[in-house]
C-alpha cells in the first residue's frame, strides 16, 4: 500500500512540475506566433520558407553578376581608334565554324569571351591590328574584338 502512495505522489510531482515549468514557457512566448523567428521551436515549414527566399535572392544576385560581367566585357572591349587614316586595312570577313568566341584581347581564356559567332556571320577585318594568328574584327551588332584567324575566310 506505501509504495502505492509514492507512485500516486510521484505522478502528482511530475505532473505538478511539467504544468510549472509549461507555464513558464508559455509565459516567455506570450504573443509569440508559432513558427516564426521568435518562437523557440522554429517550425521545418517557416525554415524551408526562409531558405527558398534566401536561395532565390541568391539566384537574382547571380543573375545581376552575369549581366554586369557581360556589361563590363563589352565596354572594355578594345574600340578601333575614330580617327581614320590611310595605314587602316579592312576587309570582309565569314565565320566558317557553328560557333565562335569573340574574344577581349588575342589569348584562349574563358573570362575573356565577349560573345559567340555563329556560322556566316560577317566581319569587318581589321588587318593592321591582326597578328598572325588572331584577327581583330567589328561585328555587325557593333562589338570589337579578336577572332581566331583558322575559323574566318576572308573575302
Amino acid at each position: 500500500m506505501k509504495k502505492g502512495i509514492y507512485v500516486i505522489l510521484g505522478l502528482i510531482i511530475a505532473f505538478g512540475t511539467g504544468f510549472f515549468v509549461g507555464g513558464k514557457i508559455l509565459a516567455q512566448n506570450d504573443g509569440v506566433i508559432p513558427g516564426s523567428p521568435q518562437d523557440p521551436l522554429v517550425a521545418k515549414s517557416y525554415v524551408d520558407k526562409q531558405i527558398k527566399a534566401v536561395t532565390d535572392q541568391v539566384y537574382d544576385l547571380q543573375a545581376r553578376i552575369a549581366a554586369l560581367e557581360k556589361k563590363i566585357a563589352e565596354l572594355s572591349a578594345p574600340k578601333p581608334s575614330t580617327t581614320t587614316t590611310t595605314t587602316t586595312t579592312t576587309k570582309t570577313g565569314i565565320v566558317t565554324v557553328d560557333k565562335l568566341y569573340l574574344r577581349k584581347t588575342p589569348q584562349i581564356l574563358s573570362t575573356n569571351v565577349i560573345t559567340k559567332l555563329s556560322k556566316n556571320t560577317r566581319l569587318t577585318v581589321y588587318l593592321n591590328k591582326s597578328n598572325s594568328t588572331w584577327y581583330y574584327v567589328k561585328t555587325p551588332t557593333g562589338a570589337y574584338g579578336y577572332v581566331s584567324k583558322s575559323y574566318v575566310k576572308l573575302q
